[in-house]
């Protein structure tokens, strides 16, 4: 599904806990500084569904019952797809987003959620311009569920690189690789340029 828009919708993907989150802040403050008006945004998106994901990922649920838990997040991204995601597009130059549709098709698949559901569920999320994926080791201490497990964590990493091989319009950056988080923001920032050329 794609959405008409004279924006450009940036997404940063990657298993939990490899940096997306700095990364994709890093990639909005540069883009700012380039005169671009840049809105960041995180899924899953504040409201009662993201209370309810965060829940099932504290006690178990989540692991317990995947196919549930995929149609939560899904309906979490949806609520956003609907209600905000246009408001943004309509105001910004670049919308840059913490995770969109890849990490539905990968967690779904990942946790073993019925794979139709999941990619029924990945097909109604609007597609980025771009997206950079993130591949690398976990940092910090794990919080709940899905970072504890992992052979899920192992999972998500070679479906990343599954999903970005067959998407088009993705960057695979193997954070282990490039180094530290300057280095990783610089190979993002060589990336735009090469495929985007809307930046200067």
């Amino acid at each position: 599904m794609s959405l008409h828009r004279r924006s450009v919708l940036l997404s940063c993907e990657g298993p939990d806990r490899v940096g997306k989150e700095t990364q994709s802040r890093k990639l909005t403050d540069h883009l700012t500084d380039k005169g671009y008006l840049v809105v960041r945004a995180e899924t899953p998106y504040k409201g009662l569904t993201c209370q309810a994901i965060r829940w099932m990922l504290g006690n178990g649920l989540a692991i317990k019952w995947p196919t549930l838990f995929q149609l939560l997040h899904h309906a979490n991204k949806l609520l956003f797809q609907t209600f905000v995601l246009p408001r943004l597009m309509s105001l910004a130059d670049v919308v840059v987003l913490d995770r969109w549709d890849a990490s539905e098709w990968v967690y779904g698949i990942a946790s073993g959620a019925s794979k139709s559901v999941v990619e029924w569920c990945y097909e109604q999320l609007f597609k980025p311009s771009w997206t950079f994926v993130f591949i690398g080791k976990m940092k910090g201490k794990p919080t709940d569920d899905y970072e504890k497990d992992c052979a899920l964590q192992a999972r998500v990493n070679e479906l990343y690189v599954k999903w970005a091989v067959s998407a088009g319009n993705v960057s695979i950056l193997r954070i282990d690789e490039i180094g530290e988080k300057e280095e990783v923001h610089h190979a993002v920032l060589k990336e735009l340029h090469t495929h985007l050329d809307f930046v200067d």
